[in-house]
């Protein structure tokens, strides 16, 4: 339990964004996000500070606190759509959902109803360089997901939306009813089809698992 250092986001120490978003730690590299301060998406003041989304990826050198790149989006970064697999770090970069975001609070709030999926923007999927940060591949079609994980023993990208078994944490734009894989070495999408399913996908060797069914990785069937 002894301490061993501190670290900050590597943004002024005015900045209205400034907290620590994502984080992870994977071959010696610290990763981190900085979370959009503005955008709440819970309904109930309890939880006024759930945030989802992040305006700045980053990774620095743990034993230093030096930063080794940062990543700006175009759009935004939602926090389940970062996955590091290999010497890759995953990410889809899309325009932020306004409609989750939730300003009115109360005790007893409910989540707003779900959008289609023709009213969400689609986004990039991207492979960064883990050590340099540099852009691997980008893929920017038909781009839908909000989740990702990664087989590195398949090279298998799995793109879905994030799934719950209740309404309270569910936001507008987790449209749900879909599941993609892609190559995750090159970015091309191998398989995307419509499922049901209510809990996170879990990816076991060669097989996708989630309450509602099991889909093989490689071509979802």
């Amino acid at each position: 339990g002894k301490l061993r250092g501190e670290f900050t986001t590597p943004v002024a120490a005015d900045a209205a964004n400034r907290n620590w978003g994502y984080l992870a730690w994977e071959k010696g590299v610290l990763l981190g996000s900085v979370e959009n301060q503005a955008h709440n998406v819970s309904p109930r003041y309890q939880l006024t500070e759930l945030r989802t989304e992040s305006v700045l990826l980053f990774a620095l050198d743990p034993e230093s606190g030096a930063v080794k790149w940062r990543h700006q989006p175009k759009g935004s970064i939602r926090h389940n759509s970062v996955a590091i697999a290999g010497e890759r770090l995953y990410l889809i970069d899309r325009p932020i959902a306004e409609a989750d975001r939730v300003t009115q609070f109360k005790r007893l709030g409910k989540a707003a109803p779900k959008l289609t999926s023709a009213d969400v923007s689609g986004g990039t999927l991207l492979a960064l360089d883990l050590r340099t940060g540099a852009t691997m591949w980008q893929n920017a079609s038909d781009i839908w997901g909000t989740q990702v994980a990664v087989s590195a023993k398949h090279n298998v990208l799995v793109m879905n939306y994030k799934a719950v078994r209740h309404n309270f944490f569910e936001v507008p734009s987790e449209v749900g009813g879909r599941l993609a894989g892609f190559d995750s070495n090159t970015g091309q999408r191998l398989w995307d089809q419509e499922a049901k399913y209510e809990t996170r996908p879990v990816i076991n060797d060669a097989t996708i698992y989630a309450q509602g069914g099991a889909w093989d990785l490689k071509t979802g069937s």
